[in-house]
């Protein structure tokens, strides 16, 4: 178990997960379950050696493996969903106000979308198979990936995110819960993912939006 622990013990580790899973998901296959099993391998220990120091010594400050797909990727970069959809969501009502299409799927989305539930918009969209949106998809995990990062292990500005948070948790609220409700700044981080998340999104929502609207117009 010892290399598997090390492995996923890094940010390295991490962003190799989250830039393959969000690549099957362009191609229709359901990205985090089709790689669970290995992530479970690498990670789960590490995730009960957390909870167990958090029972004992209450705060998360000191978690001993602070990096973990649960406390990076889960905290920061799946606000919305896979692919950080919340931020795609907020673009969506900024910029592609006349695109009856993606207005209609944004609308149908938001709801399911704060609670990090984004098949509406994968598929209804949709993000899976369209090249628009292939780039923001891989790029919008990965800056809060590495935000999170920043965030608790390289500057340690807020705890490590170490308890359990449900996963249908509004996303910007499990950097906040997850580390014990007790430092503010958890919140401003995950609200800080969902604003980068939102500028990667948006000049490509806009050229969606522009494209949908000339076939509207040639139809």
């Amino acid at each position: 178990q010892a290399p598997f622990r090390s492995l996923g013990g890094n940010i390295v580790t991490i962003l190799i997960f989250v830039i393959a899973q969000q690549f099957l998901w362009l191609l229709g296959i359901h990205g985090p379950n089709t790689l669970s099993a290995i992530r479970s391998v690498m990670f789960a220990e590490q995730g009960v050696a957390n909870l167990a120091y958090f029972g004992t010594n209450g705060p998360t400050i000191g978690t001993p493996f602070p990096l973990t797909w649960g406390s990076i990727n889960d905290a920061f970069g799946n606000t919305g969903g896979s692919g950080a959809t919340l931020g795609l969501l907020i673009a969506i009502f900024l910029v592609a106000r006349k695109d009856k299409q993606q207005m209609t799927i944004g609308k149908l989305a938001l709801a399911p979308g704060l609670f990090n539930i984004n098949e509406p918009l994968m598929f209804g969209l949709p993000i899976v198979m369209n090249p628009i949106y292939g780039v923001p998809f891989i790029l919008a995990p990965v800056s809060g990936n590495i935000i999170g990062w920043l965030a608790t292990s390289v500057f340690k500005i807020i705890p490590p995110v170490t308890l359990d948070i449900g996963w249908t948790t509004p996303g910007f609220l499990i950097p906040f819960l997850g580390s014990g409700g007790t430092n503010p700044l958890s919140l401003v981080v995950g609200l800080l993912c969902v604003a980068v998340s939102t500028l990667i999104y948006l000049p490509f929502v806009a050229a969606a939006a522009k494209l949908n609207m000339k076939n509207a117009e040639e139809e």
